[in-house]
């Protein structure tokens, strides 16, 4: 058997069976004991009746007593005799002895014997006495056959033999059903888990009724199908968007090349074409740069060693690559609030972070605007909030701007260049950094991102103590 039902279920047997055995075994030896010790134990009555009472009483004269009347254990041989004498001389005996006569055993005691002429396919039971009387010594012994005891015995193991079969057979068919029971809920996830293909990650595992081992690995297992239901559809949607993003620019260039073939230009008309072209280029290789760095981010940050670095000094190189920006833009970018600050990281991630969010914060805000940025510790962490005047995001939309090629749906939104993948970029960053983002935005007036990194968690990683940085990074 290979399934787990059937190994379990051959366990359960083996087990099972060795322990009513084990049981019949000891209920036989000790309904034998009980047997031998009773049989013993009244053998030595009669012993003790015969000395102090027939045996004084017929002791000069040799007589022959009835057993059948004497003694309540039927049939019973007894045979008394001097010891010490060269000839075995009878002085006492039951008359069924007549023509018979016990063995002499070396030692007293009780035992169990071959003695033909009293049981000819079964032992028997004598019981054998040294005996002094008036300065002589005499030899007892008490026979009775133990046909009826075995008899007994063997009926008793024929019948617990039938029932224990009865019982094994029972006992089996309830662990079988138990069993099966048991890993019911394990079967169903095989089932489920059998039928799932991409195209149906829709599907649940039904939860047990029993909230147990299988009902956490049941929710488990739904959950491991909600995320992956889940990356899927960001994977569906990011390739059609990728697929849109990189179809336009495309179809524009192929339509430029088109229209300069058809005939002669002037050379401004090729330069006006040549540089439509090149405007689109560019815009191909930042989605395709864009998406390079949200697809590496991860391997980048396990590829280099976690190191302290200024985030303060990073802020500011970020300010001073978007300082073109700001001029075209007329927006201001002012530090508020800055501290020396040291956390782990990887610099060129965080760096890129900090740039797309500066970049998002003066893109969308009107001209002669302000952007500030404050950092500063916050408790064991470290936080950097960048605000802007701009016109904010809708409440119903702040939970998708995180999606890759996701833009807020704003009524100038299509003249803000950009192909929505760098607060996906920055949402990766973060959380291979251990930190948390938060959004604060209201229509029209604006939106603060923060940033809060965990600065003891981040040591702890870098230090070879236990801290979860350690394990995600």
């Amino acid at each position: 058997m290979h399934s787990a039902v059937g190994r379990l279920l051959a366990g359960y047997a083996a087990v099972l069976a060795v322990v009513m055995v084990l049981f019949g075994g000891a209920l036989i030896l000790g309904l034998n004991y009980s047997f031998d010790t009773s049989l013993k134990s009244s053998l030595e009555n009669i012993a003790a009746d015969i000395r102090n009472d027939e045996l004084r009483k017929t002791i000069r004269y040799p007589a022959i007593i009835d057993a059948k009347e004497e003694f309540p254990l039927s049939p019973v041989y007894i045979e008394v005799y001097e010891n010490g004498t060269s000839e075995k001389k009878r002085i006492l005996w039951t008359k069924n002895m007549e023509g018979h006569r016990l063995p002499i055993l070396e030692k007293s005691g009780f035992d169990e014997i071959k003695i033909p002429f009293i049981s000819h396919n079964d032992e028997t039971a004598i019981l054998t006495q040294n005996l002094r009387i008036d300065g002589k010594e005499y030899m007892l012994e008490i026979a009775t056959p133990i046909e009826k005891i075995d008899d007994t015995i063997e009926t008793f193991i024929g019948w617990l033999i039938a029932l224990g079969l009865l019982a094994y057979i029972a006992a089996l068919f309830i662990g079988y059903k138990t069993i099966d029971g048991i890993l019911a809920p394990m079967k169903s996830i095989i089932r489920t888990a059998d039928t799932i293909s991409r195209g149906s990650l829709s599907q649940r595992v039904p939860l047990p009724k029993q909230y147990d081992e299988f009902y956490t690995l049941a929710r488990t297992f739904n959950a491991m199908l909600a995320r992956l239901e889940e990356a899927f559809s960001k994977i569906d949607r990011f390739n059609a968007n990728v697929s849109h993003e990189l179809k336009t620019p495309l179809t524009i260039i192929r339509g430029e090349i088109e229209v300069a073939l058809m005939k002669e230009r002037s050379t401004q008309k090729y330069t006006e074409t040549l540089r439509s072209i090149l405007e689109e280029t560019e815009a191909m290789q930042s989605i395709v740069e864009a998406m390079l760095t949200l697809s590496r981010s991860d391997s980048q940050a396990r590829g280099k060693c976690m190191t302290p670095i200024r985030l303060d000094e990073i802020i500011k190189s970020a300010i001073e690559e978007k300082k073109e920006a700001c001029r075209e833009k007329r927006v201001k970018v002012t530090m508020n609030q800055t501290e020396p600050v040291s956390i782990l990281g990887e610099p060129t991630l965080l760096k890129q972070a900090v740039i797309n969010l500066i970049d998002n914060a003066i893109k969308y805000s009107p001209s002669d605007a302000t952007v500030t940025v404050d950092l500063h510790r916050k408790g064991d962490a470290v936080q950097l909030r960048i605000e802007d005047r701009g016109c904010g995001i809708r409440a119903d939309q702040i939970e998708k701007i995180f999606d890759p090629f996701y833009r807020a749906d704003l009524s100038h939104a299509k003249s803000i260049p950009g192909q929505g993948l760098g607060l996906s970029i920055v949402q990766r960053i973060v959380s291979l950094h251990n930190g948390e983002i938060d959004v604060r935005s209201v229509e029209g007036k604006g939106t603060a991102m923060t940033l809060l990194f965990p600065i003891g968690i981040m040591q702890d990683s870098v230090t070879g103590t236990t801290g979860q940085s350690g394990n995600r990074l």
